[in-house]
């Protein structure tokens, strides 16, 4: 049984393939308060588990303190509308360092909010330096969440029409291709993609830290870290 706990918000329910008994559970408005190597507690409830993967995401930059300035319970900066900091509009702060509220709730720490907040921050700066009045403050145009959860499987949420499986796994595969630089990086993706898929192959980066014993004693290495 596994367990995906997100901050209040469920983007997607979804069933990965060839799930069978081991379904995902999504649960919201709680906490974890505590994990050990037999399990976790959630909230005032305990779930034994024999493993745990945890995604609670990046620590803000200390920016805020920094400048000075008001910071959310995560240390993210209170950006104005103009996403400059209260009380110095010649500083801005976008990205995972600012907290944004749109529509009452805080704009998610993922790059195309990121993206669009620096162009808005570059054409704040090229109007000033033209003498032109920017009055329009930020909006965030959400284009859509599109993820990967495995094989063949992918999530999308385009706005009200949401959908899962090959084909949104295949859709995700296309935008993430599309938006490399370069035709070069496109092609050399795409061909490590097809290489990975077809070959079954799956390459992760780990690192691990060495125990002193075995730090001068390569030969007692796992095997690919000699």
């Amino acid at each position: 049984m596994g367990f995906v706990l997100h901050g209040n918000t469920v983007i997607l329910h979804v069933r990965p393939v060839g799930a069978g008994e081991d379904e995902v559970e999504i649960r919201t408005g709680v906490h974890v308060k505590a994990i050990d190597e037999h399990g976790v507690m959630i909230g005032d409830e305990r779930l034994e588990v024999e493993n745990v993967i945890w995604t609670a995401g990046v620590k803000a930059s200390p920016a805020g303190q920094w400048l000075n300035a008001p910071v959310d319970h995560d240390g993210r900066v209170k950006v104005e509308r103009d996403l400059s900091v209260p009380g110095h509009p010649n500083i801005f702060v976008i990205g995972d360092t600012a907290t944004v509220i749109q529509n009452g709730k805080r704009l998610p720490g993922v790059a195309p909010v990121a993206l669009q907040e620096a162009s808005y921050v570059a054409s704040v700066i090229a109007d000033r330096v033209a003498l032109k009045p920017h009055s329009q403050p930020f909006h965030y145009h959400d284009k859509g969440t599109l993820a990967v959860i495995g094989r063949d499987f992918g999530v999308a949420n385009i706005g009200r029409i949401r959908f899962t499986g090959l084909f949104a796994w295949f859709v995700w595969l296309l935008v993430h291709i599309y938006f490399l630089i370069g035709f070069r990086n496109r092609l050399l993706v795409l061909i490590q993609y097809a290489w990975i898929y077809f070959t079954f192959q799956k390459e992760s980066s780990i690192i691990l830290k060495v125990p002193a014993r075995f730090a001068n004693n390569t030969s007692l290495w796992p095997a690919g870290l000699g």
